[in-house]
């Protein structure tokens, strides 16, 4: 029994609404990944029972999310949703039906090829961010003005992934969270950014460095921020790719010779 197409329903059914959350609040109640576990489970257990499925494709599926899910989540570069998406598709979509084709080259193992196409789409990101920073340059206004940098390459960093905003919308978005710290050195406080963001960084905390010097007006010229979106937006976007195939594996196809 093939139950991919309602599968792939309950797949976009559980993401779609997470993402949304996740955008909106940062928060994906648990609820809906227990809804979307059970069903998966009940569904790719029934494909097991009538040999459309075998035990070892399933396994190897679920190593394959858990392992990317959990390895990103301890590293920092994943939040906790993105790596319950990662998970929950390993086990709700583990093979492509015999039936299934895809326009390029692909894995045989969905949640590696979503997981691909969503590190593809992710690109996107930082260079949209590049784009409005270099416009901010050629209009005379410096992103960086008043921060204590490295060098070359950690400017390119930060014009790759923060962006120079007011406190206002600093405070208000949620996606965004402060890019710099205050630092006392040599009795003077200077402004030093923060290269590396984790996907579970607790805003309140990095805001409450910075209050106590919004009342000495260090803060009236702008504040360096980070401006965020949670990985499992592009998650459910490599998973609506999927018909089009693998774009990682396509791309090393069309930039290596053969």
């Amino acid at each position: 029994m093939d139950l991919f197409i309602p599968k792939a329903m309950l797949s976009l059914a559980v993401l779609i609404p997470s993402t949304i959350l996740d955008i909106k609040t940062r928060e994906v109640p648990d609820k809906f990944w227990v809804v979307g576990f059970i069903f998966s489970l009940a569904m790719t257990g029934l494909e097991i029972l009538t040999g459309a499925l075998s035990v070892l494709s399933l396994a190897v599926s679920i190593a394959v999310g858990s392992v990317l899910g959990l390895a990103l989540f301890y590293m920092g570069f994943f939040g906790g949703a993105d790596s319950k998406a990662l998970m929950f598709l390993s086990l709700t979509i583990p093979k492509y039906p015999t039936w299934f084709r895809q326009m390029t080259v692909s894995t045989p193992i969905p949640v590696l090829t979503i997981f691909d196409n969503s590190l593809i789409l992710s690109l996107c990101y930082p260079l949209a961010i590049l784009t409005l920073n270099l416009t901010d340059l050629a209009r005379g206004r410096n992103p960086f003005e008043g921060l204590q940098l490295k060098g070359p390459i950690s400017t390119v960093v930060l014009l790759l992934t923060t962006r120079r905003v007011s406190l206002e919308t600093l405070r208000r978005k949620v996606g965004y969270y402060p890019a710099e710290r205050p630092v006392k050195a040599d009795g003077d406080v200077v402004r030093r950014p923060i290269y590396f963001m984790k996907a579970e960084v607790d805003k309140e905390e990095l805001m409450k460095e910075l209050e106590p010097y919004v009342a000495k007006g260090l803060y009236t010229d702008g504040v360096l921020a980070t401006p965020t979106i949670p990985f499992i937006t592009f998650i459910t976007a490599g998973l609506l790719l999927i018909p089009v195939g693998d774009l990682v594996l396509t791309l090393v196809s069309i930039l290596v010779p053969r």
